[in-house]
């Protein structure tokens, strides 16, 4: 449940579309309205997980900037080929996986 709320497949989804390595000189306003898009179904999908009880987000833009922050991290360095563990994929699924659950732990006063 937690992954499904918290918008893994958006995650994922987002990671697939950077690797593609979009030219996007002359098309920036349309990757722009792409890239907006994901943001704001990530930003909802963290709101349905924090009003299930699954993870906690007082300020669900907030909290969906540092999944969006960690993930194009780690997409940009499996592009550039220095990703420093034998299999890439894995070490994504964990990053995920530690994100969301440093989520389900915060508690607020």
């Amino acid at each position: 449940m937690l992954r499904r709320a918290a918008g893994t497949a958006s995650l994922f989804s987002t990671r697939r579309l950077l690797h593609l390595r979009l030219d996007i000189r002359g098309h920036r306003g349309a990757f722009s309205e792409h890239a907006a898009a994901a943001f704001t179904a990530l930003v909802h999908n963290i709101e349905l997980a924090a009003a299930t009880g699954a993870i906690t987000a007082p300020e669900p833009r907030a909290a969906a900037q540092q999944i969006w922050s960690a993930v194009h991290g780690a997409v940009t360095l499996e592009l550039k080929r220095l990703v420093q563990v034998p299999d890439p994929e894995a070490a994504f699924r964990a990053l995920i996986a530690t994100l969301l659950r440093g989520m389900a732990q915060i508690r607020t006063g």
